[in-house]
């Protein structure tokens, strides 16, 4: 089942948009929070320190990092130097490494971005349940692997993506206590069991679920018509 009356927003695109206006801001002028920097010396220590970070040192303003070949991005609040956004995509395939549980450790994250990193592997950090500000969650083309956690419901996403990884299990129901969500791009994993009802919220809903292993019925409120995107391809659903 696929409906599409509007192109679903690349998560990428946004990320971009945003790091290129942020070049502007006065934010790279303020240095940033210690323990943010702390937090982000971590997680780089803990990818095992890629080249691409080569940028990020102690004692150096993490506000105003750059990397190379454009690999990741770190956006701080122009008015209180908090790191907000991380993105971080394509580092060198000899990275193997679960996903970093220092990204609890950043009070004020809006936005973390794990993009083509194949060597990306284990479940996601309980330490993300700590992330009360986190709006958009990506991790795409990964190993990573497990469940979709429940403790996601303790932050404040608005768009959850994780694709083209290893996910299994049942997609919580839980989830629809997100009152802000709006866009779940679950696709390309090895989830199972029925689809919840009630997951989005909102006027522009979009629902990505192709090619897992979901049964069941789809419930009433994911009809075509309902939906701005709406795509559950590829899976074992009962027909309509």
């Amino acid at each position: 089942m696929v409906n599409s009356s509007l192109p679903p927003p690349s998560l990428l695109l946004v990320l971009l948009f945003i790091f290129s206006n942020a070049l502007n801001l006065p934010s790279a002028a303020m240095d940033c929070h210690s323990s943010d920097r702390a937090a982000l010396l971590k997680i780089k220590g803990e990818l095992g320190n890629p080249p691409e970070l080569s940028s990020w040192m102690p004692a150096t303003n993490c506000c105003a990092w750059d990397a190379a070949a454009a690999a990741a991005a770190v956006i701080c609040s122009p008015d209180a130097g908090r790191v907000y956004l991380v993105a971080l995509f394509q580092l060198h395939v000899d990275v193997a490494a679960p996903i970093p549980p220092a990204y609890g450790e950043l009070p004020m994250l809006q936005t973390i971005q794990l993009d083509t990193l194949p060597g990306l592997y284990g479940p996601i950090p309980a330490s993300f349940a700590k992330l009360a500000h986190l709006e958009q969650l990506d991790i795409s083309g990964t190993q990573v692997s497990g469940p979709v956690p429940g403790f996601l419901t303790k932050t404040n996403l608005s768009a959850l993506t994780i694709t083209n990884s290893k996910l299994t299990g049942p997609i919580p129901g839980s989830l629809s206590r997100l009152s802000s969500l709006r866009y779940l791009d679950l696709s390309g994993n090895m989830l199972s069991g029925s689809i919840p009802p009630g997951l989005l919220h909102g006027s522009s809903r979009f629902l990505i679920l192709s090619s897992n292993r979901l049964t069941g019925e789809v419930p009433a409120g994911y009809a075509d018509g309902d939906m701005d995107t709406l795509d559950l391809s590829h899976n074992q659903l009962a027909d309509p």
